[in-house]
């Protein structure tokens, strides 16, 4: 069974109930049953082999296999930071089959138990084993079957130059681009200042925190070449504020966007618009929820206060803004479009 989400307006201008259904991961076969069955498993046994933990660590690992395989949701040790906010927003789900609850909200979940045994580890496990489950997507190019870039490039162009709110996803390989883009936005002027949205702490493993953009920052200024002028324009940026890294604790909730706190709603609605990056930031924009992939972003994200920007390669099983003639040349591919890593969206909305 599948319960109807509800958008409880944590955001302006909520749409009210959402006709959807949120995905959950209580169909066997399906791509949330394969996550919950499958990958979050692998992920404990590559975690527990890739360092020696010692015996505490070892066991609460094991306990969360169990957990996670056979037994019911529980609550984080009282001693956890985030207590308080995991306790709010697990009030109707633990105590309940991991596969019961909302699939954004049971992987959002076992992550931050995961990291409550191996705090700090960054690696981007998700994607190494999801890549080698799906076997192709190594071998497909990218290709873009929503693109709104000249949208979003006139978003920029066509306003005056002010600040432009960047949501980063992954550190590593994938923060690069970022910075990339960021120094572009800047040495044109069409930001005049940029927020790049960090999580406050590692949340899916591989997510960017200030230690990974500093990082990034000090790569690109070792590098010879256009790298290393990026890296060093952006390393002057932040030292005068025209790059600033905002982390907001929100970042790390398992909900959506809709449900985003006020001055966090207030800083995006400021902004020139707002650029989220990958998977995650793009459910949490749509919702996680079975709509029909022909259903318009600009609709689905009516609620966002400012404009918007998603730039996503698919990996979940949620896709809108497509195409009828898309959506059935994907369909009657043969290949599963929507989680293979292997096709991307760019989303825009004024």
């Amino acid at each position: 069974m599948v319960d109807t989400a509800h958008d409880h307006g944590g955001a302006p201008g909520g749409s009210g109930r959402c006709e959807a259904e949120s995905i959950r991961s209580n169909i066997p076969g399906s791509f949330a049953w394969s996550v919950l069955q499958q990958r979050h498993p692998a992920l404990i046994a590559q975690v527990r082999d890739a360092f020696p933990y010692p015996p505490r660590q070892q066991q609460a690992l094991e306990l969360l296999l169990e957990e996670i395989t056979t037994g019911v949701i529980t609550s984080l040790d009282r001693g956890a930071h985030d207590q308080r906010a995991w306790t709010e927003w697990g009030e109707d789900r633990v105590g309940r089959r991991w596969f019961d609850v909302e699939f954004l909200w049971a992987e959002s979940y076992f992550y931050r138990r995961l990291l409550a045994s191996v705090w700090g580890n960054r690696a981007d496990l998700g994607f190494r084993l999801s890549t080698q489950l799906a076997g192709q997507a190594d071998q497909i190019d990218t290709a873009v079957i929503a693109d709104d870039s000249a949208l979003m490039w006139s978003l920029l162009e066509h306003n005056p130059p002010g600040t432009v709110c960047v949501v980063a996803d992954n550190a590593g390989r994938e923060l690069l681009p970022d910075l990339a883009l960021i120094d572009h936005l800047l040495r044109t002027g069409l930001a005049s200042r940029v927020a790049l949205h960090i999580k406050p702490h590692p949340y899916y493993v591989s997510d960017a925190v200030t230690a990974d953009v500093v990082a990034g920052l000090r790569r690109l200024r070792a590098t010879d070449g256009a790298a290393g002028l990026i890296g060093g324009r952006l390393w002057d940026a932040t030292r005068a504020g025209v790059l600033e890294l905002r982390s907001h604790a929100f970042h790390c909730a398992p909900l959506s966007f809709h449900h985003m706190p006020d001055d966090l709603a207030e800083e995006f609605a400021t902004a020139t618009v707002t650029i989220a990056k990958g998977d995650l930031n793009y459910r949490r924009l749509v919702g996680d929820c079975a709509w029909a992939p022909t259903r318009p972003f600009a609709e689905l994200t009516g609620y966002f206060p400012g404009p918007l920007v998603a730039l996503r390669t698919l990996k979940s099983d949620v896709a809108v803004g497509l195409t009828e003639s898309v959506v059935t040349a994907l369909d009657t591919s043969g290949e599963a479009w929507r989680t293979t890593g292997a096709h991307a969206v760019i989303h825009a909305r004024p």
